[in-house]
Parts: C-alpha cells; sequence; structure tokens
C-alpha cells in the first residue's frame, strides 16, 4: 500500500523535483525557490530511500519549528507508514534527545528541565536581585554617578543583564569540556565595545531604553565584578546544588541545548562519531537560516556518511537579526567541495505576474545564488498586481475593507486574506476598522488577537462593568491598583473572605475591614469604592450624561487615565495631558494618534450610543448592551458566520512570521521609505554596507511570495506611529518592482 502511494505522489513530481528525489549517495544543496514544493521533495525522498530498503532509524531531518517538523512527518507517513520510525525534529528537539542519552558524558545532571524565555527571565531577575541586595548594590547613587537617559532601576538593570546573558550563552560553548562560568563571563566582560555594539542593536528588540555608549562604558568598567557576579549566580540559580557543589539537576534554554550539544560532540569524539554512525541520512530544511553553531552540529552529525541533502533558499534569508548567517548556505561550496548544487525553479503557489515582480526585485541583491522562479501557469492575467497611493491610513484601511466584504460578500470565507506589515504598529487602523466592521481577524506575530483581548480595552471594559455592577470583584482587580497604591491581590483576597464569614457584600466588607484596622492600601481601596458607587448612582439616574462621559468620569477620578496617559504617551506634554484629563472629546480625539487603545474604545462606546436601534434604551441599558457585545465578540469572533469555523479570519501578520504560508489576497501595507526598507538599512546602504538593506529586500520578497492570487501594494504620505505624525517618501522598493510612483491618491493595477 505504501509503495503504491509512494508511486502515485512520485508520478505527479516535475522532473526538476524528480531528479531531486533521486539523488542517494553525497552532499546535495537544492535551492528552492518559494512555492516549488521543497517539502513534498523532502518527504518522497524520504520515502523512497525506506522503500528501497534503508532503515528509517537511519533517517533524520531537521527543520526549525514543531508545525514545520509535525507537517513533514504527516506527509512522510502518508506516503510511507514506515517514516514514523525516522527522526524528524527541530534542533532543539534533536539536541534535548541527544542529551538526555549522552548529557552525563559532560557532567550534565538530570533530570533535564528546559525553560522558555520568560521562565529564564524570572531566573534572571531572581539572580539579579539576590546579588544586588548581597553586595549592598546602591541603585540610586549609581544613577547620580552615570547619567542615564533614565533612572536606571533595579527592572531596567534586570534587563541590561537579560540582553548581556543572550549574548554571553553563544559564547560559552567554546570551551572544549566543561566551561567554568566564572572564567568565561569573566573574558567575556574584557571587550566593552563588543558589548557595547551589541546591546544597541538588541536592546531595541526588547522594547526597552537604549541606554548612551558612555553611561554602558561606564558600567563595565566600574561594575564588572557586579555583573559577573550576577551571570555566576544566574547559572547557579538554574541548577541545583549540594553542599559539595554536585548539580543534582540541568536547567536548560534552548539555546543552551545546542551549545551543550556541540560541546558533547567537541569533548567526546567517541559518542560524537556513535551518534554520526546512526544517522546515514540526513535531511536540513531551511539551510539559509541556520546560525554558525547549527552549521556546525550538522557538520558534526554527517561526518561518518558524509549523505546531506540540503534545502534552502538564500533569497529567503530573512533572521539574520536572530542569529542566522546567510553565509552558511552561501560558501556551502567552500566547506563541502563535492557539493552538487540543483533548483528548483518553478512556483506553484504564485501567479505570473507576482512570480515576476518577486524576481524583479530580488535580482537587485548581490549575495545569493543566481536564479530566477518561474510560475507553473504561464497565462497572462490583469489585475494581479494592485499598487495604491493614499494620503493617510485610514484610506488605506477603507480600500482592503471594501474589497474584503465585497469578495466575500456571499461566503464569507475571510481566511483568504492576509494583511503584511514590516512593523507591526502599522495595522492599528485598519484593526479598529475591522472590529467596527464585525469582520474576524486574528494576529500571528505574537500580539493579542484581538482588540478586546488587550490589556487596555479589559481595563475599560472593567470600569464600565463596575457602574453596571459594583460588587464585580473581577473587575476591581483588573484595575484597582493602576496606578500603584498598595492594592494587592492578596488584600483583595481578605475582602472576599469577610465577605463570605461576615455573609456581607463585598464593599460591605472592604468598609468593615477599614473601620476594624485601616491601611493605606484598604483607604486607597476604599476610596475607589466609593468613586464607583457614586458614578454607578449617576448612571442608574436620569442624569443628561451620557455612558462615555460617566466612564470617562470614574476613570479620569481613579487616577487610571493620567496613568495610561504617562504610560503610553510619553512624548505628551504635561500641557497636553492635563487638557486631555479635563475634555472629554479632546481625549477621544486621542485615538487618531493610535497609540491610546483607552480612548479608542470610549470613542466605541460612543459611537455605540448613537445606534438608532438603541434610541429608547436608557443609559444604564445602553451600557449594558454595549458591555455584553463587547464579551460576546471577545469569546469567538464578531462574525456569526466565523463561529462556525473558529479558524475563518483575516490574518493580520508581520513578513516574518508569514514565512512558510500562503494567502490567495495579500494586503502589504506601509510601503514607505524608513518603515520598509528600515532606516538603519537604508543609512548602512548609503555607507556601502549592504547586508541589512539585502535583508530587508528578502524580507519583501518572501511577502510578495506568499501570495497566490492578488497582491495589493500601498504606501501612505503621512502615517501615525508611536503617537507621532510623520511624512514619508515611497518605499524604494516599488521602483525596484519596475512599479511606477503616482501623482495622485488612486489604484493601478499591474
Amino acid at each position: 500500500m505504501s509503495q503504491n502511494n509512494f508511486l502515485k505522489y512520485y508520478k505527479k513530481l516535475n522532473s526538476e523535483q524528480k531528479e531531486a528525489v533521486n539523488h542517494s549517495e553525497g552532499k546535495l544543496l537544492l535551492v528552492a525557490g518559494a512555492g516549488s514544493g521543497k517539502t513534498s521533495v523532502l518527504t518522497t525522498r524520504i520515502a523512497r530511500l525506506i522503500n528501497e530498503g534503508v532503515g528509517p532509524e537511519k533517517i533524520l531531518a531537521i527543520t526549525f519549528t514543531n508545525k514545520a517538523a509535525n507537517e513533514m512527518m504527516i506527509r512522510a507517513k502518508n506516503l510511507e507508514p514506515k517514516s514514523a520510525y525516522s527522526t524528524i525534529t527541530t534542533f532543539h528537539g534533536l539536541a534535548l534527545q541527544l542529551l538526555k542519552k549522552y548529557g552525563e558524558a559532560i557532567s550534565l545532571a538530570f533530570p533535564l528541565e528546559v525553560v522558555d524565555p520568560q521562565e529564564n527571565k524570572a531566573l534572571i531577575t531572581k539572580a539579579t536581585k539576590k546579588i544586588l541586595k548581597s553586595l549592598n548594590f546602591d541603585v540610586k547613587a549609581f544613577n547620580q554617578n552615570f547619567e542615564f537617559k533614565k533612572p536606571l532601576t533595579q527592572q531596567n538593570i534586570v534587563k541590561c543583564i537579560e540582553i548581556i546573558l543572550e549574548n554571553a550563552d553563544m559564547k560559552t560553548f567554546v570551551d572544549e569540556q566543561m566551561f567554568d562560568i566564572y572564567s568565561v563571563s569573566s573574558s567575556y566582560f574584557t571587550d566593552s565595545k563588543f558589548i557595547i555594539e551589541k546591546i544597541n542593536t538588541i536592546v531595541k528588540r526588547h522594547d526597552c531604553q537604549t541606554f548612551p555608549n558612555e553611561a554602558i562604558n561606564a558600567f563595565f568598567n566600574t561594575q564588572t565584578k557586579v555583573v559577573k557576579n550576577i551571570l555566576y549566580f544566574y547559572f547557579q540559580s538554574k541548577n541545583t546544588v549540594d553542599e559539595y557543589g554536585k548539580v543534582n539537576q540541568s536547567i536548560l534554554t534552548f539555546e543552551d541545548l545546542q551549545i551543550y550539544l556541540y560541546m558533547l560532540f567537541k569533548a567526546n569524539p567517541e559518542i560524537g562519531n556513535e551518534i554520526s554512525e546512526k544517522y546515514e541520512y540526513i535531511h536540513v530544511d531551511e539551510y539559509q537560516d541556520t546560525s554558525l553553531l547549527q552549521s556546525e552540529l550538522i557538520h558534526e552529525l554527517q561526518e561518518v556518511h558524509g549523505n546531506l541533502f540540503i534545502v534552502g533558499d538564500p533569497d529567503q534569508a530573512i533572521y539574520q537579526w536572530r542569529g542566522a548567517s546567510i553565509e552558511n548556505i552561501l560558501t556551502l561550496k567552500e566547506k563541502y567541495p563535492d557539493l552538487i548544487q540543483k533548483e528548483l525553479k518553478t512556483n506553484y503557489r504564485s501567479k505570473k505576474e507576482i512570480v515576476n515582480f518577486a524576481n524583479t526585485l530580488i535580482k537587485k541583491n548581490v549575495n545569493r545564488i543566481d536564479k530566477l522562479s518561474k510560475a507553473n501557469d504561464e497565462r497572462q492575467r490583469s489585475n494581479t498586481i494592485v499598487y495604491k497611493k493614499f494620503h493617510n491610513g485610514y484610506g488605506e484601511a477603507d480600500h482592503i475593507i471594501d474589497e474584503i466584504k465585497r469578495v466575500s460578500l456571499f461566503d464569507h470565507n475571510y481566511k483568504r486574506f492576509c494583511v503584511m506589515y514590516r512593523n507591526k504598529e502599522l495595522s492599528t487602523i485598519l484593526e479598529r476598522q475591522l472590529f467596527e466592521e464585525n469582520i474576524p481577524y486574528r494576529k500571528l506575530n505574537g500580539s493579542n488577537t484581538s482588540i478586546n483581548e488587550r490589556v487596555e480595552a479589559k481595563e475599560m471594559l472593567a470600569f464600565m462593568t463596575l457602574l453596571i455592577n459594583p460588587e464585580s470583584v473581577k473587575s476591581y482587580e483588573r484595575i484597582a491598583n493602576k496606578p500603584a497604591k498598595g492594592i494587592t491581590p492578596k488584600l483583595i483576597e481578605s475582602i472576599e473572605e469577610e465577605s463570605q464569614n461576615s455573609k456581607i457584600t463585598f464593599t460591605q466588607a472592604a468598609f468593615k475591614m477599614q473601620e476594624e484596622n485601616s491601611s493605606k492600601g484598604l483607604n486607597n481601596f476604599t476610596e475607589l469604592i466609593s468613586l464607583v458607587q457614586i458614578y454607578s448612582g449617576l448612571l442608574h439616574s436620569s442624569s443628561q450624561e451620557s455612558p462615555s462621559e460617566i466612564v470617562f468620569s470614574l476613570a479620569k477620578d481613579s487616577g487610571y487615565l493620567n496613568y495610561n496617559l504617562e504610560t503610553m504617551m510619553e512624548n505628551l506634554s504635561d500641557r497636553k495631558k492635563l487638557l486631555l484629563l479635563n475634555d472629554f472629546n479632546s481625549f477621544l480625539y486621542l485615538k487618531e494618534e493610535e497609540k491610546v487603545l483607552t480612548a479608542y474604545y470610549l470613542s466605541l462606546l460612543q459611537k455605540y450610543e448613537y445606534d438608532d436601534e438603541l434610541q429608547s434604551y436608557n443609559a444604564l441599558e445602553i451600557l449594558e448592551s454595549f458591555v455584553e457585545k463587547q464579551e460576546l465578540d471577545d469569546t469567538d469572533g464578531q462574525d456569526s458566520k466565523a463561529r462556525e469555523t473558529k479558524d475563518n479570519k483575516v490574518t493580520f501578520t508581520t513578513i516574518h512570521s508569514a514565512k512558510g504560508l500562503e494567502f490567495e489576497y495579500i494586503y502589504m501595507i506601509g510601503m514607505e521609505q524608513g518603515i520598509f526598507p528600515k532606516e538603519d538599512a537604508i543609512s548602512n546602504a548609503f555607507q556601502g554596507k549592504l547586508q541589512l538593506m539585502e535583508e530587508e529586500r528578502n524580507v519583501m520578497y518572501v511577502g510578495i511570495t506568499r501570495a497566490m492570487k492578488k497582491l495589493t501594494i500601498s504606501h501612505v504620505d503621512e502615517r501615525v506611529i508611536y503617537g507621532k505624525k510623520e511624512y514619508y517618501e515611497p518605499s524604494q522598493f516599488i521602483k525596484e518592482m519596475g512599479l511606477e510612483i503616482p501623482q495622485e491618491e488612486g489604484m493601478w493595477n499591474v
């Protein structure tokens, strides 16, 4: 049966794909363009090897994500059930599997535990706080001596150390056998310039403050001991150590797994040889995304048999910022002189015009393997590439929404549509308008999936709920300590207990406890309760004030709105903030500045108040209806049709997160110079440094080649990002694709 499945599928492959599948011994680089069927080739080759008598346990396939590995396994098993006994996994998965078996050889203790970045951050925080306390580190004095842009709080130090550790971890594999953490950290921190450079680039990814070079230099010149001790304790805190210094458990990060596997190969050649002997046929997917360390691991794995089947495309190298090295694939022939190179040129995903424009763009890059893709369907079509120019983001959003509504009018098939952007801040206006139009959407780039799931939205909903029900404990928990007032979760929990024990309401219990034993936190909490009761009474009366005005007043008087402005709009002057806090309409106008979601959420309520169907409702009924609607929307999307199919949503994503996906209709927004390509890529290119610009062009190429049926590219003259209005020129990539920049707003079909 499996033989029949394999042959049936094999016959459907084109000549390029069959040639790659039939490759047996030695090393092969398969340069696979976008949409060329590389996964099909990989899985079919695995099935062919097994059909020809190769033991499935001798086959290894490595990719980068669990999702990709699972997909490859499912497709391979469909062709050949014995593929289930092959190792199809990620770099991290393979490392963990091998370290569990051989880790004792490099003194790893068991059980092994892998922590994610958040857990790792908690360990760093613990280490930092402990060492700062033990050294009597005076943060305030440090701030005064070295004038940072912002006060160097303990939290910022933790952030700084976290960034340092990211890079320190990368250096630890250089020692041949068992590295000494202390000595490694000592030598590592001697190169101040290297650290300064790294921090200045990486700190931006973490959304924390950029420290001036002088301050960083002073930090490392005067506080090396502090940093080294933090590092030392960090590694100690990751392990349980007994009184004799013996490690009883090893806690590893994802990066640690690869480092320790490399150490295993280097420190124990016999074990390395045993591992390499086991895997006779090695497959590596997305090789252009490998780091130097991963490239070395692959080299060690193939050492015995030398059968290496590599798939990759330099044109899709978009992860250099997180350690990937495009040089790995560009210099493969130098590393393996006996390497054979083949290409998959046929794009089965995109229409001819889309493929041609992608080719035109990517040819501008110098550091690539010279190849040009061709569409499987060579028929000429119109309206495949749409180029639009707008004055601002609202016109851009209107066009996209109009088309989505028109195309999906009858079938409500939203999953065909994807909005892509280089900077996630660009999506705000469009996201809000989709939300208002009841068009369901999801976000792939780590952000919350909908507006209602954002922290600020949930907080505004909490204020509204309290006005309706002043006894809502859950709502108090959400907003009571914003800004900080000493109202801890423990305090609220104790009030709940008092309420149950005394058989009185939650708010009555709070006042009762205040009378018996007042505290700062409890006093602040009862003040908030009193405010809620006053404005709740106003809502329930026949007051002329609208629900949105009452919610605004409560949020303002509680201190929340001022707190919100301080945290979200740091660039606003004190005068402007004062105006916004005392002028309801001015505050609502903040929705234009995109960043303050509280203002937008209140504007939604205000808009809802004017709904014709609600004109007979009083203020309380309007607010109850609005809250109920938001809670329903929060559960499973805004559209009844969408609830029938959970994933039937418009996709919002950065281009990086869209890698490996495809959509019928793609809208690539934000094609402005300085946004895409980024400003630092432009400035580097001006100085003759092309690496960043070429990676930006790769990102653009990846975005274009996700489109199957239609690609809409747009730019605007002015855009609001991070609360500031900026004016932009069209992206240079528009001209590089062969598109003419129009003089007036409108649409151009290509």
